[in-house]
């Protein structure tokens, strides 16, 4: 359902909703709104209507994320120049190579998923 117009008077934003934090999680959520360049309140009300409509779903850790990424795109460089050396060679690369390949892969995704 989409919004109403500002100019309806029923959907203006003029109902508090509040909630008490400690000072370290107050630190958390500012470090969180400089992150992602929001406001405190739209942050908050992203999060918070977003999990009002969805299943809950496991906590995400941002910094293992970015960890995970990273070590996609390196993999992803490794593949690449896998593929090239057996491009130029005409083979397929030593089988030690690929279960590294695999290993490395296993393991950036239980940091995680946790598993």
């Amino acid at each position: 359902m989409a919004r109403r117009q500002a100019n309806d008077a029923s959907e203006r934003r003029s109902v508090l909703v509040g909630f008490q934090v400690s000072p370290s999680e107050r630190a958390d959520l500012d470090a969180r709104v400089k992150e992602t360049g929001e406001t405190l309140s739209q942050m908050c009300r992203r999060l918070t209507l977003a999990e009002a409509t969805s299943p809950p779903t496991s906590p995400r850790d941002a910094k293992a994320i970015r960890e995970l990424s990273l070590a996609l795109v390196r993999i992803g460089t490794n593949v690449n120049q896998l593929a090239h050396r057996a491009n130029e060679a005409r083979r397929v690369p030593e089988e030690r190579y690929l279960r590294e390949l695999g290993d490395r892969i296993t393991d950036a995704l239980e940091k995680v998923t946790g598993l």
